[in-house]
């Protein structure tokens, strides 16, 4: 049996900025999904990540992220889980359902 990620970034919810190339928080919003991709990747009970991605800048930096070491040190960790909160709290209103498929 496979176990798949959806919405990892939660409907963009999980960056600082739009997620956009011209952002002006490209790079941080670039380092949380790398973060978020890693820890996905680290869980043994999921099978793969599935992303949305909607440029070749971001397709290139999940493989960035896949490239790197799975396991996230603890600084990494406290900076992803502090990411996730933010996400949970704007998340938009017809992405609401994605906290009842909260698993990580």
């Amino acid at each position: 049996m496979g176990v798949f990620g959806i919405k990892p970034f939660a409907s963009n919810s999980l960056f600082k900025g739009d997620s956009s190339l011209n952002s002006p928080d490209a790079e941080e919003d670039d380092k949380r999904a790398r973060l978020a991709i890693r820890y996905i990747l680290g869980n043994p009970a999921i099978t793969a990540p599935i992303p949305g991605m909607i440029n070749f800048h971001q397709v290139d930096n999940v493989a960035r992220a896949v490239q790197d070491r799975r396991e996230l040190d603890a600084r990494e960790s406290h900076i992803l889980q502090q990411a996730n909160a933010e996400a949970w709290a704007k998340l938009p209103a017809d992405y609401q359902w994605l906290k009842d498929w909260e698993y990580v």
